[in-house]
């Protein structure tokens, strides 16, 4: 008899670079929290298929420069 399959949520902490076009240090820092905190992301598919999504949340320490031009 196969197991029935049971939903586990796990907290996955990772990095990402985003790249902003934006004036200012803290007009991009502004942008990344309004325009992506909370939302969706998609990272591909499962093996079955289905979507690997995730929400995102971001630590108010979480933001810091990678490089600016």
């Amino acid at each position: 008899m196969t197991e029935k399959a049971k939903t586990i949520r796990l907290y996955v902490d990772f990095s990402a670079t985003i790249e902003v076009e934006a004036s200012s240090m803290d007009e991009a820092v502004r942008m990344v929290r309004q325009c992506i905190d909370g939302s969706l992301a998609n990272f591909g598919a499962w093996p079955n298929g289905d979507p690997i999504l995730a929400t995102v949340g971001i630590f108010d320490d979480g933001i810091e420069i990678a490089d600016f031009d």
